[in-house]
């Protein structure tokens, strides 16, 4: 049996919360009211939401922590801002709870430590300054060897990489334009989905530096329209990624940085933010279509047509667990 947490960003929102069996049937359990919420994790039996704008005095974020009862969200053990607007991501390190808020451009850090970055030169035609006309902080995640947080920027083009006291200890630059958005680690390999050039590169990882391996585009070769690049979930020996516009998710194999593509899997839905892979089942959030698409993947970790489709207003994240 799989539980499914679903971020449903609108002001009577919530976090949608069903259970998922091994033949494939969904039942609605309940809804955990909260207003626009973005994004969620679970981590040492609690689960972790940052809300868009729950404040009335300000357009500040909040990050909105609840006590795991089973798989039930139970009890509300933290509801405190985020110091900045859009809150977009975050993660756990210790007792430690981080996260970027995207159109200030800064870092959070429970209680209340806050990381601003600078705002940039532009030195090439290849900026896109409706989205790069300052930094965006887009995602936060720890590293493998638990001393240090990877983050993103958006508007700056580049991954920095900081002590848990937002002390630097290096940044990496990729190419103008490309608009880092998400980052994962597989051991001592960084993958980063480029939100604004749809493409995925890889890093290699040692004491706090990054070493560039290898690059590849996300989308189908013929595909001619707009489409920005979402999320990054690695599930065994392959790398999935989440195609907003070509409504697609992208398939690699991967080989020590290095990527072979797959296919591509319709998401039967519009704009994929978000999804979530346990075993052979895929769990995708169409933002604008307002569903949610389960799929199971085959031998070759494709599929032709969903299994079920849930409708769930401005869905934007989900957790399997």
């Amino acid at each position: 049996m799989y539980q499914l947490y679903i971020d449903s960003c609108t002001k009577d929102g919530g976090i949608y919360h069903y259970e998922l069996n091994e033949k494939g049937e969904t039942r609605f359990i309940n809804k955990t009211h909260c207003p626009e919420p973005m994004y969620s994790i679970i981590r040492d039996g609690e689960i972790y939401t940052l809300l868009k704008c729950p404040y009335k005095e300000n357009s500040d974020s909040a990050l909105l922590v609840h006590k795991m009862d089973g798989d039930l969200i139970g009890k509300q053990l933290l509801f405190t801002s985020t110091l900045g607007v859009e809150a977009c991501h975050l993660e756990k390190a210790g007792e430690d709870i981080f996260a970027v808020n995207y159109t200030s451009g800064s870092i959070f850090k429970t209680p209340d430590i806050l990381k601003i970055h600078t705002d940039r030169e532009f030195k090439s035609e290849k900026v896109d300054l409706k989205r790069q006309e300052m930094p965006h902080t887009h995602c936060v995640i720890l590293t493998p060897d638990k001393k240090y947080i990877a983050v993103t920027d958006l508007g700056l083009d580049k991954i920095f990489i900081y002590d848990f006291d937002f002390n630097l200890v290096s940044e990496t630059k990729v190419e103008d334009g490309l608009g880092p958005r998400h980052i994962i680690f597989d051991g001592e390999i960084l993958y980063c989905l480029c939100e604004l050039g749809n493409k995925l590169l890889s890093f290699k990882y040692e004491g706090g530096n990054l070493t560039y391996i290898s690059e590849i585009g996300t989308l189908p070769e013929d595909f001619k329209g707009f489409s920005t690049a979402a999320a990054v979930k690695i599930p065994g020996d392959k790398i999935y990624c989440s195609n907003r516009g070509s409504n697609t998710i992208a398939v690699f194999k991967k080989n020590k940085g290095y990527f072979e593509n797959i296919g591509f899997i319709d998401v039967c839905g519009n704009w994929p933010r978000d999804f979530d892979i346990i075993d052979d089942i895929l769990v995708c959030c169409n933002e604008v279509s307002g569903t949610v698409t389960l799929f199971r993947l085959d031998e070759k970790g494709l599929s032709e047509k969903a299994f079920e489709t849930l409708k769930i207003p401005n869905a934007l994240c989900v957790v399997i667990k």
